[in-house]
């Protein structure tokens, strides 16, 4: 995994040891044969919803391919200790069990395991028949979503970060495919439409969450970087290269007349739902990656309105825990993910507020480690239940990968999965 930048790292000294050996520890207990698959049935047993864990070996989110993620950015750190082979024996399993059947998303689909590889392949000079293969099929799936009926289905996962359009253009950027012309004029064409506030709301009927379902019978407006708005303005933030375009200063205001600003500053709900009309935002959401300011702030920060976007992660830093919301250590709704921003902020902006921030999240996460848990991190749900996730959004893999990010001074180059960078 190439560096692309400079990156300073977070922690030194003794506090950077003692934060990377709970990171090997975590590792070493992930690369043990059949270890995450154990973790999986176990969390399977533990969860209060069970269609929610899984394992596959493709998937970025819960699989083989997030392994590798983690054993490949070990590497790039300590090229010496071994950690390549246990990449490269995660990516395998991940090409050998993969399956077409699993659709067009980036974080369970060949989509991921596609970006995986790329960030594998030392610049390109390994994997190139791998790549090759996955870049036909890249353009077979592509194809197929934008021969869906946006227009008719309107379902976020057509189009969103993790299972749809946007997710396809983080890849296709990725590999500078010549599918994501096509991709990027689809998604500011949604953009740029005027119903309902964008070809990005969802009618009622097609809003996958029964609960939010329930709160928006009219329909919503999603806000959020995983499943919103956020995440075609963080992608067409990040490809584009003369400043906000139509599309983006669109999506951008939207955002911005659908806060839901608490005493603290400028913060988000998880949508804004249509009523008699209007589009009404919900009360403030957690401090997230996939809703909530962090992911908001960092489409912001791509597409151009950096002051906006730094503004808000001043107003996370500010928060109290409590109005933050976080119990759970994982990258997607917890410490990790608020890791992972304040991280790239501060190297970013180099503002003090988000290097505090960061050690604070540091420091959340050690609180979190429990030697006894089979992989030392476990996901918190409401209610207080602890699940042994193995995995990379939610699981022991991401956390230990956003603590190496804050102990190291190689460039996170993984975090493109998320659209941080």
């Amino acid at each position: 995994m190439p560096s692309l930048e400079p990156w300073r790292p977070l922690l030194e000294g003794t506090r950077r040891q003692e934060i990377l050996n709970l990171v090997r520890e975590v590792a070493g207990r992930l690369a043990e044969p059949g270890a995450p698959q154990r973790a999986a049935e176990i969390a399977r047993s533990q969860t209060g919803h069970p269609g929610s864990v899984y394992w596959l070996p493709q998937g970025l989110a819960q699989g083989d391919a997030g392994l590798a993620l983690l054993f490949g950015q070990l590497d790039a750190c300590f090229p010496e200790e071994g950690w390549d082979q246990l990449a490269h024996r995660a990516l395998q399993e991940g090409v050998g069990n993969a399956s077409r059947e699993a659709g067009m998303g980036l974080f369970s689909g060949l989509p991921g395991l596609a970006l995986t590889a790329h960030l594998l392949s030392r610049d390109g000079r390994r994997y190139q028949r791998l790549l090759a293969s996955l870049d036909a099929e890249l353009s077979h799936l592509v194809q197929q979503a934008l021969d869906v009926n946006l227009q008719a289905s309107r379902a976020a996962r057509d189009w969103d970060l993790v299972s749809g359009l946007v997710g396809l253009g983080a890849l296709a950027w990725t590999r500078n495919h010549p599918a994501l012309p096509d991709l990027l004029v689809r998604l500011e064409t949604m953009a740029n439409q005027t119903s309902s506030g964008s070809g990005f709301f969802v009618p009622g009927e097609s809003i996958a969450n029964p609960s939010l379902r329930e709160e928006a019978p009219e329909g919503h407006l999603d806000l959020g970087l995983a499943h919103g708005l956020a995440g075609p303005l963080a992608l067409l933030g990040l490809t584009g290269d003369s400043g906000p375009s139509q599309a983006t200063r669109r999506l951008a205001d939207l955002l911005q007349a659908n806060r839901s600003d608490d005493e603290w500053g400028p913060n988000w709900s998880a949508a804004a739902a249509l009523r008699e009309g209007l589009l009404v935002p919900g009360p403030p959401t957690h401090a997230a990656w996939c809703y909530g300011a962090p992911g908001v702030a960092r489409a912001l920060w791509h597409a151009g309105f950096r002051e906006q976007a730094l503004e808000a992660m001043q107003a996370v830093a500010r928060r109290t825990p409590q109005a933050r919301r976080l119990v759970s250590p994982g990258l997607c709704h917890g410490f990790a993910g608020l890791l992972a921003h304040a991280l790239r902020f501060w190297n970013d902006s180099d503002d003090p507020a988000m290097r505090s921030l960061a050690l604070e999240m540091v420091a959340g996460l050690e609180q979190e480690w429990d030697a006894q848990a089979p992989l030392g991190f476990q996901a918190v749900e409401p209610g207080g239940v602890r699940v042994d996730h193995p995995g990379f959004l939610e699981g022991a893999a991401g956390v230990a990968l956003a603590l190496l990010a804050a102990a190291t001074d190689r460039q996170p180059t993984w975090d493109r999965v998320l659209l941080l960078s």
